[in-house]
């Protein structure tokens, strides 16, 4: 219901029941003065009736005029109070009838005594006649008596009345404290509904108003405020749909803003790209004539692209005249053939100097496929040209110094094979012929005789060795490989078991850790396992708990092999020479050897394309490290060298 509906039902409905309760308090407060007076009216006709019966009662004693005319005028005031009695109820009537009947009677009797008493003749008679006085005494009394009864009568009748008409007023005076109270009670409730609906209006509108266009006031309420708040709703609506429409358009417009922006930085950028090539860019049309050239032209050729562009035929004649002809043939071509193509020519730039041109272009297309040109490329190559001619020089030097090198390593593998072989004889001859000596005459030497030959045996058996030595590094520079699937466990136990057969006295330890399958010449390698593990036994040979480990780990492109001692060691400044010919870092009298066992060692991991380098530390042992191409990775390389 609408408030103003509502506000006019209700003032309307309080104004008919005020006006009711007003009219009702205004009657029943006229009742209750009206019966006020005719209860003090009632009341004195009471008195009234008792005065009258003492006023008769003293006229009949002293019989004189002056109570007549008392009585007389008493009974003109107590007919006028009678007649200005007005009652209501049938009762009340009754009893003023009653009163005016008493009264005539009263004044009849009165009226008979006074006309007795006033004539002189009859005075005597009545004063004679004591019964009649007693008789009219006794009527009046009754009478007197009887308007006395029906005056209190009256007075309680209309007391009772002005009670009722009291209570009745206090009743309506109550109900409009009551109508009064339960109006202002339902305008409290009516005002503080109204108020919840305006803050919860004024809630939303402050939520909308921060910025929250999704928030909706919810209102059910079907009058103005109800009105208010769906008008509310509809505006936050309306406004979201501006503000969104708005916002669609600042978008567009912050869009359309970076894409211009966009679009000018790429356009910046195509032109730094197109104007700042180092190369000499250009677009030449179905007409022959450029389309485009780079500002590089002129740090190429010496002309201006203001040149080019307005003389299409100077790039025609600025080149050599022996590479024309081909160049003619290119730009023929190039209509025909739409592959992208490439060449090389010669310029003669402005100031005269000769430069190569690397020339590379490709068919310019349009949306429909048709064509338009092409587009090229010119890069300076004359430093390239230059260096290539040098390296073609150098690569030719290099060739023929490669050649002479190999023919002079293949004369001395043969020289040396040749020597190494050529001293087996003489040495051979040197050592039976000593030890022939000293068979058939060594009893009859002395000391210090027998001291040399023993000599001459002991370095002719050091000879032997270190040519045979000699001849396998000549022959691993020769020899061919047979890379096959190594068991690199197996190899090692049965070297390090030869080993303790050639050497029952010795006492070490070994310990071998996983070691993965090779690829290689099971020849080479067991020559490499033989040197490595020889000299662990070798160079441990005064170390008390002498300790061998054989190991190693992968690396994503190769298995990495070690062979570890805990023997003499050495200082790792001297690292670079362990692996060299006839290099020893220990004294011959205190170890054996030839110096040529780490230079084989070396040679066989080269040829199998490892690496392999030596740490160690002076009387705490050295770990030698060699390198063997996975399995995988050495039939990729054997594959590509086949």
């Amino acid at each position: 219901m609408r408030i103003r509906t509502q506000s006019i039902i209700t003032m309307v409905l309080f104004g008919l029941v005020l006006v009711i309760a007003a009219s009702s308090a205004i009657t029943t407060g006229r009742q209750v003065e009206k019966a006020g007076q005719q209860e003090k009216m009632a009341w004195n006709i009471a008195l009234a009736a008792s005065e009258l019966s003492y006023l008769s009662n003293d006229y009949l004693i002293y019989r004189e005029s002056q109570q007549l005319k008392r009585w007389q005028s008493r009974v003109a005031s107590f007919s006028a109070q009678v007649a200005g009695l007005r009652v209501d109820s049938p009762e009340q009537q009754a009893l003023v009838l009653n009163i005016q009947a008493n009264q005539q009677r009263l004044e009849e009797v009165f009226n008979s005594v006074a006309s007795a008493v006033g004539n002189p003749s009859q005075i005597q008679r009545t004063a004679l006649d004591s019964g009649f006085l007693q008789v009219s005494w006794s009527r009046m009394a009754v009478q007197t008596q009887s308007l006395v009864s029906d005056a209190s009568r009256l007075s309680r009748l209309i007391h009772d009345q002005a009670a009722r008409s009291k209570q009745i007023n206090m009743i309506v005076i109550l109900t409009m404290i009551t109508i009064f109270g339960a109006y202002f009670l339902i305008h409290y409730l009516v005002v503080h509904r109204r108020l919840n609906s305006i803050a919860t209006l004024q809630a939303g509108t402050a939520v909308i108003g921060a910025g929250d266009l999704d928030f909706t006031i919810e209102e059910r309420r079907n009058d103005e405020i109800g009105d208010l708040a769906r008008a509310f709703n509809r505006m936050t609506a309306n406004l979201k749909a501006v503000t969104a429409s708005k916002a669609d358009l600042e978008r567009e417009i912050a869009e359309r803003k970076r894409a211009e922006e966009a679009l000018r930085e790429s356009e910046n950028h195509l032109r730094i790209v197109a104007d700042f090539p180092y190369d000499c860019e250009y677009w030449r049309g179905r007409d022959e004539r450029f389309l485009y050239m780079s500002p590089s032209c002129e740090r190429i050729t010496g002309y201006t692209r203001q040149e080019f562009i307005e003389d299409p035929a100077l790039y025609f004649r600025i080149i050599h005249p022996d590479d024309r002809e081909r160049v003619a043939k290119h730009l023929r071509d190039d209509k025909i053939d739409l592959r992208n193509c490439s060449l090389e020519f010669r310029i003669t730039c402005r100031d005269g100097m000769e430069r190569w041109i690397s020339h590379v272009c490709q068919p310019v297309l349009g949306v429909n496929g048709e064509f338009l040109g092409r587009r090229a490329s010119d890069r300076d190559v004359t430093e390239r040209r230059r260096t290539e001619e040098v390296l073609r020089e150098t690569h030719k030097k290099l060739q023929e110094h490669a050649a002479r090198l190999e023919a002079a390593n293949k004369e001395l593998e043969s020289f040396g094979y040749s020597v190494s072989h050529d001293l087996r004889s003489p040495l051979r001859a040197i050592g039976g012929f000593s030890r022939m000596i000293l068979d058939e005459q060594g009893g009859s030497f002395d000391t210090e005789t027998l001291r040399k030959f023993n000599i001459v045996q002991e370095n002719v058996g050091k000879m032997g060795r270190l040519i045979d030595d000699l001849l396998r590094l000549s022959r691993l520079g020769r020899a061919g490989m047979s890379r096959l699937k190594l068991d690199m466990a197996s190899m090692v136990r049965e070297v390090l078991n030869e080993i303790r057969l050639s050497e029952p006295e010795r006492n070490f330890a070994v310990e071998i850790g996983e070691l993965p399958k090779a690829d290689g010449d099971p020849v080479m390698i067991r020559q490499l396992m033989v040197n490595l593990l020889s000299n662990a036994v070798k160079f441990t040979r005064r170390r008390q708990g002498a300790r061998i480990i054989v190991g190693s780990y992968e690396t994503p492109a190769e298995n990495v092999y070690f062979v570890k001692d805990n023997g003499i060691g050495f200082d790792m400044k001297y690292r670079d020479k362990l692996f060299g010919v006839f290099q020893r870092l220990v004294r011959e009298s205190d170890f054996e050897g030839t110096g040529v066992g780490l230079a084989i060692v070396q040679r066989i991991v080269l040829r199998h394309g490892g690496r392999i380098w030596a740490e160690g530390k002076i009387q705490e042992g050295a770990a030698f490290y060699f390198t063997l191409p996975r399995m995988e990775q050495a039939r990729s390389d054997k594959g590509l060298s086949g």
